[in-house]
């Protein structure tokens, strides 16, 4: 992520905001707070619910939180926890490690932000922006992403066990290591998305399966994967990506492989059956690898 947050030490340590108590959900959103801090080169750091000094050559600024430009603010180790941010903007700002559990994040923009670490636990993310986001090891647990934007966002290791996901985009997503366990999928945007070590079994889109750790989908980036020894029958990755995947003795009878990418690929002992679609687009016919 591009950092241009100014490091303060450690007065840039934790910081609480948010007063209230966890909730059972975000909605409906509580009135917004006012927050007070310091900025410094158009950096906002030392946010806070109360007035407070700031260090010399900064100056204070206020305002509600409900819609509040945080851009490339530090906001490292911050507690928004049950407080109502609708609209907020927080690109490239470091929100890593903090506490927005319960919160209303509807359609806040993350685009490019730190956020490794926090938690989002049954917070409102509905169309929120976290484009390019870093979201490693955040909890999303029981959050509502319906129609959110994660294009290209970095999911390692994030925990989106019974998230609801309507509408929502994950195009070209990174979920290597993620918990998916029963989140709701079916009717996301799974193009081109990332995965591997992925715990849980989620509904997902028709077309889309998970095996040993794998999201499998048209589209999918399974590049460098381990697919080895698996049956595969009936899969369809029509336009997945598979440079250097190890296939070795997997099994794609009646699989869709057309427009696939297959280029350095281990092949070695792959079984198809006439039903199979080649990567050419053409129908299996004789012995040998699918013809490219």
């Amino acid at each position: 992520m591009s950092r241009t947050a100014v490091r303060f030490g450690a007065i840039a340590t934790a910081f609480v905001l948010g007063l209230g108590t966890t909730t059972a959900s975000a909605a409906p959103p509580k009135p917004s707070k006012v927050y007070f801090a310091c900025e410094k080169s158009k950096v906002i750091f030392l946010l806070t619910a109360q007035p407070h000094a700031c260090p010399t050559g900064s100056t204070q600024v206020t305002g509600l939180l409900k819609g509040a430009n945080l851009n490339n603010a530090e906001l490292k180790r911050v507690r928004f926890q049950d407080d109502n941010l609708e609209g907020a903007t927080f690109i490239h700002a470091n929100v890593s490690h903090a506490n927005l559990k319960a919160t209303f994040l509807k359609r806040t923009n993350f685009s490019d932000a730190y956020l490794a670490g926090t938690s989002m636990y049954r917070s409102s993310l509905k169309f929120g922006t976290f484009t390019r986001a870093n979201l490693t090891g955040v909890d999303l647990t029981h959050s509502n992403l319906t129609g959110a934007n994660f294009v290209q966002a970095q999911l390692w290791g994030a925990n989106l066990t019974e998230v609801r996901t309507a509408g929502a985009t994950f195009a070209q997503a990174d979920f290597s290591g993620a918990r998916l366990t029963r989140a709701n999928f079916s009717s996301a945007t799974l193009t081109g998305v990332r995965s591997g070590g992925v715990v849980g079994k989620p509904s997902l889109p028709p077309g889309w399966a998970i095996k040993v750790g794998y999201l499998l989908g048209p589209t999918a980036n399974l590049a460098g994967a381990n697919l080895s020894d698996l049956s595969l029958k009936g899969i369809d990755l029509a336009r997945a990506n598979l440079k250097g995947a190890n296939l070795r003795h997997a099994k794609f009878i009646g699989a869709n492989l057309s427009g696939a990418t297959l280029a350095g690929a281990a092949l070695k002992g792959v079984s198809y059956d006439p039903s199979t679609l080649c990567p050419n687009g053409k129908r299996f016919s004789s012995g040998g690898d699918c013809p490219k």
